[in-house]
């Protein structure tokens, strides 16, 4: 946990204290918009580049987005919505899971396909499957907006790299609370730590986002094993509660509309953003802090630009929008985070998605070594993923 991202993000804190105080698809074609983007202030020269990127993505006339399923729908369509009514560029989507998203992007390279030009994807997923096959361009020479290369624009005052070869940029600080537990079927403060689930009174009845696999449920393995709990305790705990029979799932909305609808009462490292969206729709869940620390990672807006893209321009233009102001206010509006500009509102954002002292900050390095994770939650909870 001494890495340099760690001291920026844990550096941040305060900053972000302050600033918060105050599956495939294709989206159908619309209607080419009227208005015309405004030059980039920066000097005529960052305008010209600009224009000229703008009027060759125009040509190109479509971007297509790997992303994973934590990219909910509502996001992807407002994202959709504003590209194409200020650039007159289709977004298309690639959406999975993911190991998904992976796996078909290494089935694409091996066929000789470019289709992907942008990916907004987990890390776990970026550093362990997709890194090492070599895709990656730098973002750093993608970069022309000034609002977007200005490091004072971003917390901490430098750009969010995540690792050093500069191929990934994070955009928010991810809470992840490990548990969600439907409110009429557990009491207040009945599930108040970890070990309250290895209860007889909740064999068979908690959903565990499989961690064998790419994704959110091996983040959370890591992180109970190495940080939360420790190798010794953390290992302990899974093997206790895989006795206590969890029905294992690689589907996270499908977990959490399972604890929505009263199916099962609780499930275990399901994304934070899909359970708020069903909070918000009225449904009786929530996710409670517990007496161990969450853990803090980098969420589905990780940026990464793909080698060989069939959209070049158009891939340019995405990327720089994307972390620009009026990106990172669309994004907000409907997938609400820690986001790491300094120039955007996140007013009324939950106090709880706060990181804090205590709180678990995973690095590039934690990523690195999710393979033995995988490995190891395989062979606990293998034999119970249906």
């Amino acid at each position: 946990m001494k890495t340099g991202i760690l001291r920026f993000i844990l550096c941040a804190i305060p900053l972000l204290l302050l600033l918060l105080a105050g599956c495939a698809e294709r989206t159908a074609p619309t209607a080419a918009p009227a208005a015309t983007q405004a030059k980039p202030s920066g000097g005529a020269a960052a305008a010209t580049e600009w224009d000229a990127v703008v009027a060759a993505a125009r040509k190109e006339g479509e971007v297509m987005l790997l992303v994973s399923t934590s990219f909910l729908p509502d996001t992807r369509t407002a994202v959709t919505r504003v590209v194409k009514e200020k650039y007159g560029i289709d977004v298309g989507f690639v959406v999975g899971r993911g190991s998904e998203v992976a796996t078909r992007l290494s089935r694409e390279i091996s066929a000789g396909l470019n289709i992907n030009d942008v990916g907004l994807i987990g890390p776990s997923t970026i550093t362990t499957d997709i890194k090492p096959l070599g895709v990656l361009d730098s973002l750093e020479p993608f970069l022309v907006l000034p609002e977007v290369k200005d490091p004072s624009k971003w917390l901490g005052g430098r750009i969010p790299y995540f690792d050093k070869d500069r191929q990934v940029i994070f955009l928010a600080a991810d809470m992840k609370k490990g548990v969600a537990i439907n409110t009429e079927m557990v009491k207040p403060g009945e599930i108040a730590s970890y070990y309250d689930l290895l209860s007889p009174r909740w064999k068979g009845q908690v959903v565990v986002n499989d961690p064998s696999i790419a994704g959110g449920g091996n983040t959370w393995f890591g992180a109970m094993t190495h940080n939360i709990l420790g190798p010794e305790k953390g290992i302990a705990f899974m093997r206790d509660l895989a006795r206590h029979e969890p029905i294992v799932s690689r589907d996270e909305r499908l977990m959490v509309e399972w604890v929505a609808r009263g199916k099962y009462p609780v499930a275990i490292a399901v994304s934070s953003p899909v359970v708020r969206d069903f909070a918000a729709r009225g449904a009786p869940i929530t996710q409670p802090r517990l007496k161990e620390p969450f853990h803090i990672a980098f969420g589905a807006t990780n940026v990464i630009a793909f080698k060989k893209a069939p959209h070049p321009n158009a891939q340019k233009l995405f990327i720089n929008w994307f972390l620009s102001k009026e990106g990172v206010s669309t994004i907000f509006s409907t997938l609400p985070s820690v986001y790491m500009r300094t120039d955007v509102s996140q007013e009324g954002l939950d106090p709880s998605l706060i990181p804090t002292p205590q709180d678990v900050f995973l690095d590039e390095n934690f990523y690195k070594g999710q393979d033995d994770d995988r490995k190891l939650a395989s062979q606990i909870f293998g034999p119970l993923a249906k």
